[in-house]
């Protein structure tokens, strides 16, 4: 399982920190004390809440509360922690989106099932600074501790979990006598229930067969009821049908004597009819006289309105002769506007471009003048490189004079051991004498070695200040110098485009002159022009048009009034009065025959009517005789089915209340018979805690001799060993194969050694090794124990590894690292060492800005 990403909020000294580990190899990189380490302890408190302090100390300085966190991901799952500080409720994991866990602990305990072992993770994966040799030393406790063998030491102790159960199975085996008494006495009472419960349903089974004969009277009864009141509904239905005839016969009697004059009203009224129509006849005189009338009138009015239009006319060409020439100049210098339009709007557009680039140049220049002033680079590089020369001669002359006083040291405790008086440095005699001298010689100088040693350490920690100092200067240095390259680009490139903007400007100069004076013009004459466009439209020939227009109407004018003589002759004395009255009397009198016709046809339908409601009265007559409905008999079958129901309701409680009663008896028999089982089941458990008593106790015997430890230890021995093997072999190593020697198998109270068989067949312990070949097998020991305890491997976290190696193991070291990754998919390295952004494939810049980390990611190029 891969680390996706990790979020701090407030946690050491992140405030807002939010990293994604996209690369196979991912470099944390940042000078000490910037918070690199940090997002380790925030990967490791996600896992398991764990800190190297108290919890509080990880929040931020300032601050109450902290939140971590983490995303994981393999091919099937994709997980989310999050730990919150102090409140750890609030802790969740979830997985695939999903809520799997709440509070601590639960979360820890799902981390623990997804393969991530609180114990064995931090003892391997985890590589603290500089301690990826040290597993060598501490093989046994770190064995010892994820194997867990004190915890089955302690199961057989006096207070342990064996002894225990052990005493709580002859507790349970004393209580079982208790039970079988208990037993016969529940059996007794689930008898007794058992005897009641049959009372009670043959009481039941009573009252039921009396229930059903009522049943079978009532249905009987509401059958003759439902007949009964299937007659009532008829004879209620037929009476009224019988009382809605007659009354309806009343009625058209009474209508039919109200229209027995009607034929003779239609004939009165059809003669008058015909008298109005001869007086209506000279309505189309009268039409024709109003609308000749009306044409008059309209035409005088036209006559009127061209009048005026002919003298407005004559104005407006008066107007329009003495106004055209300045039109035709207003026209012209409009077109010359429109040419120069274009070339005006380039000169305002390069005016107002040229003035912001000034400004710009202007300010770029400040910024210039701002920059401050540096050493040259090639003198601060060349001071560094010389710096750097001298901590490599302090390291190797510290080393050599390390390997010395080591061979010095080996020489010293080979003289005090030495027998046979044989020297074992030079092969030569050996006296207490000669002895005595060497060991003197060889005192004093280690002791020269360690004075000496001590001197070039301060000198080399003075020494790594000071290109430390360098390399902070070089680096502000190379800042500043882009700062300034960038800075004098920008003002060379603004002069060009100013000079060239100037050009430009200076070209379009004489067409911004015309234009403007074209535009004053314009302004001049632009309200004779405006003018001029009102009376544009007026001409000689429309004038002469209207003229026209005014004589024929005239003459129309003069027939109208002849037309309007005649038809006045025509018409004699009728007024338009006598004609609209006789229009008025025609049209109420032709509604009044209407109605009457209507009245005539309404005659006839209700005679109709009358003959068919006489034989619909002899009809409904007959039935109600042949019914024979009798409303005293339903009264009584009524009364009898109201006492059967009462009985029965009677008949109902009884058996509900016996029921009752059967329900709580069988509940009683059911809770008696559960108790009665419970404790058969307790009896049946007395031999399973006999066995597993005697189990317990043999259990006791083996782990108190060590053959379970022994073959835990003898099995994980063997699968680490493999799994070192397989892993190491993907190194660039010429061993045969790596054993692991344990010395006390059975509770691992002996040291836990490594050897080496090299192909020619020689055995070599771990400490005869290169450090190149002693860092493979370290990193590949901390994987294989992983491995084995926890499946595949996702990630390693490295921290610091560098730290304390001279330059030939670091670049062995980080070799290594390259080549472990056909091991574990995903490494974590933190250091502040350049040199391991060498193997890196993406970068986390980690660096202090005042009270808070700052990270910059980054793909190396």
């Amino acid at each position: 399982m891969r680390i996706e990403k990790l979020s701090l909020r407030d946690f050491l000294s992140h405030e807002r920190t939010e990293v994604t580990f996209k690369g196979d190899i991912n470099v944390i990189i940042g000078h000490n004390g910037a918070g690199k380490s940090s997002l380790v302890d925030g990967i490791l408190f996600a896992l398991f809440r764990d800190a190297r302090g108290k919890q509080e100390e990880l929040v931020k300085k300032g601050k109450t509360t902290s939140e971590v966190e983490l995303w994981l991901k393999d091919q099937l799952s994709s997980v989310y922690v999050k730990r919150v500080i102090p409140t750890s409720k609030s802790d969740q994991v979830l997985i695939n989106g999903r809520l799997e866990a709440r509070s601590a602990n639960e979360v820890t305990r799902k981390i623990e099932r997804l393969g991530l072992d609180e114990k064995v993770l931090p003892a391997t994966v985890f590589v603290k600074q500089g301690d990826i040799e040290s597993i060598f030393d501490s093989l046994t406790d770190v064995l010892k501790k994820i194997m867990k063998i004190t915890n089955l030491e302690k199961l057989t102790e006096s207070g342990g979990r064996i002894p225990s159960l052990i005493k709580e199975y002859d507790t349970r085996i004393k209580l079982s006598e208790r039970d079988r008494q208990d037993l016969n006495k529940i059996q007794s009472e689930r008898e007794q229930e058992e005897k009641k419960i049959t009372e009670l349903q043959e009481r039941i089974s009573s009252l039921k067969g009396e229930r059903s004969k009522l049943e079978e009277e009532k249905g009987k009864l509401e059958k003759e009821i439902e007949e009964l009141g299937k007659k009532k509904e008829m004879f209620i239905k037929l009476d009224q049908t019988r009382r809605n005839v007659i009354s309806e016969r009343e009625r058209i009697i009474s209508e039919l004597k109200d229209l027995e004059n009607v034929e003779r009203d239609i004939s009165e009224t059809q003669r008058e009819i015909e008298r109005l129509e001869a007086l209506r006849g000279k309505r189309e005189i009268l039409t024709q006289l109003e609308e000749k009338t009306e044409r008059k009138l309209e035409l005088e009015k036209s006559v009127k309105v061209y009048r005026q239009r002919k003298e407005k006319l004559e104005s407006d060409v008066k107007l329009k002769e003495s106004l055209e020439p300045v039109y035709r100049e207003y026209v012209r210098l409009k077109e010359d506007k429109e040419k120069l339009g274009k070339s005006h709007d380039m000169y305002l557009s390069l005016s107002s471009a040229l003035n912001e680039k000034r400004d710009a140049l202007k300010k770029e220049q400040r910024k210039l003048d701002l920059i401050p002033t540096h050493r040259d680079l090639e003198l601060i590089d060349k001071e560094l490189k010389s710096t750097e020369g001298e901590i490599t001669e302090l390291n190797e002359e510290i080393s050599s004079l390390a390997n010395e006083k080591k061979q010095l040291e080996k020489s010293v405790e080979s003289l005090k051991t030495a027998k046979g008086g044989k020297c074992p440095v030079c092969n030569g005699p050996l006296d207490d004498l000669h002895r005595r001298e060497l060991l003197e010689e060889y005192t004093q100088r280690i002791k020269d070695i360690e004075g000496k040693v001590y001197k070039l350490r301060a000198s080399l920690t003075s020494l790594q200040g000071k290109r430390e100092n360098l390399e902070k200067e070089l680096m502000e240095a190379k800042r500043l110098e882009d700062r300034k390259r960038d800075s004098m680009e920008n003002v060379n490139k603004l002069s060009t485009e100013i000079k060239s903007l100037e050009d430009k400007v200076e070209e379009l100069r004489r067409d911004e002159e015309s234009y403007i004076n074209v535009d004053r013009r314009l302004k001049e004459i632009e309200q004779k022009a405006v003018k001029y466009l009102t009376v544009a439209n007026a001409s000689r020939e429309e004038l002469e048009s209207i003229e026209m227009e005014i004589a024929s109407m005239d003459q129309r004018l003069f027939d109208i009034e002849n037309d309007i003589e005649n038809l006045r002759k025509q018409l004699g004395d009728v007024t338009a009065k006598d004609i609209e009255e006789s229009e008025r009397k025609l049209s109420s009198l032709k509604e009044r025959l209407s109605l009457l016709q209507s009245k005539l046809g309404r005659k006839r339908v209700l005679s109709d009517r009358l003959e068919t409601l006489e034989d619909e009265q002899r009809r409904v007559e007959g039935e109600l005789a042949s019914l024979n409905f009798n409303a005293q008999v339903l009264e009584r079958k009524n009364n009898e089915l109201k006492v059967l129901l009462a009985q029965l309701e009677t008949l109902s409680r009884d058996e509900a209340t016996e029921e009752g009663r059967l329900t709580s008896s069988m509940q009683n028999l059911e809770r008696i018979r559960k108790t009665e089982e419970e404790i058969k089941e307790r009896l049946l458990e007395v031999s399973k805690f006999e066995r597993a008593k005697e189990r317990l106790e043999r259990l006791r015997k083996v782990l108190g001799e060590g053959m379970l430890q022994s073959y835990l230890i003898s099995t994980l021995k063997g699968r680490i060993e493999n799994n070192l093997n397989d892993i190491v072999s993907m190194f660039n190593l010429s061993f045969v194969r790596i054993e692991i020697i344990i010395e006390q198998t059975r509770s691992l109270t002996g040291k836990v050694n490594l050897s080496v068989r090299t192909p020619a067949g020689q055995t070599l312990s771990i400490n005869m090794l290169s450090g190149g070949e002693r860092i493979a097998i370290a990193l590949g020991l901390r994987l294989a124990i992983a491995k084995t305890l926890m499946g595949e491997l996702g990630f390693m976290i490295l921290d610091e590894p560098t730290i304390h190696l001279d330059s030939q193991r670091r670049a062995e070291l980080l070799e290594v690292i390259r080549e472990s990754m056909n091991v574990v998919p995903q490494i974590i390295v933190v250091t502040h060492d350049e040199e391991v952004l060498r193997i890196a494939d993406f970068v986390i810049r980690v660096e202090k800005v005042g009270e808070s980390s700052r990270v910059k990611e980054e793909i190396p190029q």
